[in-house]
């Protein structure tokens, strides 16, 4: 099972255009019932597919999988800037970097 929280942004996705899951799936040409695991996370996409996705919301890979608090913020966290230490990500032991 997914362990990241890429579905519920899957799903804002989805409703921020009004779109039921079929109507998703039928853009995406997937079964609805295989967009429905993707949306309740008991599903990963294969890479092809989350392309897909992605270019169907108009949002990139790493917005699709990544988007927390450290992707929000305007910060550089991976070069160090100045005064942007990476945020707790909820996840014992894993930062944003």
């Amino acid at each position: 099972m997914a362990t990241t929280r890429w579905n519920e942004n899957l799903r804002q996705l989805r409703l921020a255009r009004g779109w039921k899951q079929i109507e998703a799936a039928r853009r995406l040409g997937l079964r609805p019932n295989r967009y429905n695991q993707y949306e309740n996370g008991r599903r990963l996409p294969p890479v092809d597919v989350a392309v897909r996705i992605a270019d169907l919301y108009g949002v990139s890979l790493n917005e699709l999988f990544h988007a927390s608090k450290c992707h929000e913020e305007k910060h550089d966290y991976q070069t160090g800037t100045p005064g942007s230490e990476p945020l707790d990500t909820g996840e014992e032991g894993r930062s944003c970097r």
